[in-house]
């Protein structure tokens, strides 16, 4: 089965394309069964989902960047976009349960919240003096 081996550099690009992207990270060394049950359903089942591997300990940078502490982690990535990210490797039936949800997802309406959040969040920091503030004096 075709399981990508991504390093930080080929890590942007691989997130950029906006496909579907399931990770393992293990530790260097650690037993690849579970991914290569994974491996089997994506390509048999899912066929705009890439499965790739990341060794965090080739990759302390990246692995820093998500927060990855404990391993093995799973995560999913859709169009930039982080869906689930959680330590553990779960049975091969709710990973085809999990991906099945990540592919069903409307990114649309992902990206807008996300987008929403981002000028809500802008309009809270960008004011200089709480609106009670002003009121008071």
């Amino acid at each position: 089965m075709n399981i990508l081996k991504i390093s930080r550099e080929a890590f942007q690009q691989s997130a950029d394309n906006g496909k579907f992207l399931i990770i393992v990270w293990q530790a260097r060394g650690a037993d690849t069964t579970r991914l290569q049950e994974y491996s089997t359903i994506v390509h048999g089942q899912f066929a705009g989902a890439y499965l790739a591997q990341i060794v965090a300990d080739e990759e302390p940078e990246l692995a820093a960047m998500f927060g990855i502490a404990d391993l093995p982690v799973l995560l999913m990535m859709r169009e930039q976009v982080v869906l689930y990210c959680e330590p553990g490797l779960p049975e091969p039936e709710v990973f085809t349960m999990l991906v099945r949800r990540a592919g069903s997802l409307n990114m649309a309406s992902i990206h807008a919240e996300i987008e929403q959040a981002k000028e809500i969040r802008g309009a809270l920091f960008s004011r200089r003096v709480c609106p009670t503030a002003k009121r008071l004096s």
